[in-house]
């Protein structure tokens, strides 16, 4: 989804900001040395503009989560929930909504999956944000399937069901 080939480049990062956030990703990516690339994005994410935040933002995060630093990955994905800009084609609040969510999978707190799945499925079929058609399908279905999980006798699920359908029957 979101993996690789985003870098930021933006003059306006102290230093070299190309080859920061290169370094940064290198150490993720490649190296899947986590802890360096934590350490690499918080320096970018001092220097980033407001336009540049939440992508470094978004790094950071997932980077805490693949260390296995739960509780700082959750923090910076809510944090990222307060940007409506867009990380690639994709807002940014919508992404961290859908990682919080991920957090929550059965087995895991099943109690604590089904409202966040209820209100991403509730905020898309809603149309809360202009997604394309495969990007509104891949995260409707994961918001569903979470749900059904979660809380399969959710009455939100039906309705919301029902109105999705006849959302997508329109288009």
């Amino acid at each position: 989804l979101y993996t690789v080939g985003h870098s930021i480049v933006a003059p306006s990062m102290r230093g070299n900001p190309s080859t920061a956030l290169t370094a940064a990703e290198t150490a993720e990516l490649r190296d899947k040395d986590y802890a360096r690339a934590a350490g690499l994005y918080e320096e970018v994410l001092k220097g980033a503009t407001t336009a540049e935040y939440p992508g470094v933002l978004l790094r950071l995060a997932r980077t805490y989560r693949k260390a296995g630093r739960r509780d700082e990955a959750m923090s910076e994905f809510r944090e990222l929930q307060r940007f409506q800009q867009p990380i690639g084609a994709l807002p940014a609040d919508l992404i961290a909504t859908h990682e919080l969510c991920s957090f929550w999978t059965p087995p895991v707190r099943a109690d604590r999956l089904a409202p966040c799945a209820r209100e991403l499925y509730r905020d898309l079929v809603n149309g809360r944000w202009r997604l394309e058609p495969p990007g509104y399908l891949f995260y409707a279905a994961s918001a569903r399937s979470w749900l059904q999980q979660a809380a399969p006798s959710d009455n939100a699920l039906e309705t919301l069901g029902q109105l999705e359908a006849r959302k997508l029957a329109l288009t």
